[in-house]
């Protein structure tokens, strides 16, 4: 289904988005500073993350270093925890 656009989005069927999603994340990418960066991202669970008005509730990033597994037997899955809002990565 792709025709020449831009920006292409890879998602699951079970993403919600939140109000002016596709403005934050152009202006994420653009402050990349690099025509060829891609954003990648583990998504937050959808329950408690939106408001009615589309806000998001969240202020937090998802991060995959801090895996856990969650549930028992067959309903043993993995948890994905958050990066807080204000986070500032240091160079090593």
């Amino acid at each position: 289904m792709y025709r020449g656009e831009y920006f292409a989005a890879q998602i699951d069927a079970h993403v919600d988005f939140v109000k002016d999603w596709d403005m934050d994340i152009i202006s994420q990418w653009k402050s990349a500073g690099n025509d060829m960066a891609i954003l990648s991202t583990y998504l937050s669970d959808i329950s408690e993350s939106i408001d009615a008005n589309g806000n998001s509730m969240r202020h937090g990033r998802p991060i995959m270093c801090k895996t856990d597994f969650e549930g028992w037997g067959k309903a043993k899955h993995l948890r994905h925890g958050q990066q807080p809002g204000n986070y500032i990565a240091l160079p090593r």
